[in-house]
């Protein structure tokens, strides 16, 4: 598998294993609205700066664009 693509499966492996640890125990999870009928959690968050931060790890001159934070 290419290098990147391989990064990229670590990441978002990564990610999953944040919502699998937040699904059962929903009192951890809150949510908010960010505009009319556009909620985000705490989750959603978490799973966006541990995909950012691994991807900047490996190829730190990157630029990584998210949902939650830009």
């Amino acid at each position: 598998m290419h290098p990147m693509l391989n990064i990229a499966v670590r990441a978002a492996r990564a990610a999953g294993n944040v919502i699998s640890l937040n699904f059962e125990d929903h009192q951890n999870v809150s949510a908010e609205e960010k505009a009319k009928n556009d909620l985000v959690t705490n989750v959603d968050r978490e799973c966006e700066k541990v995909i950012k931060d691994i991807l900047l790890k490996s190829y730190p001159k990157h630029c990584v664009k998210g949902e939650e934070f830009g």
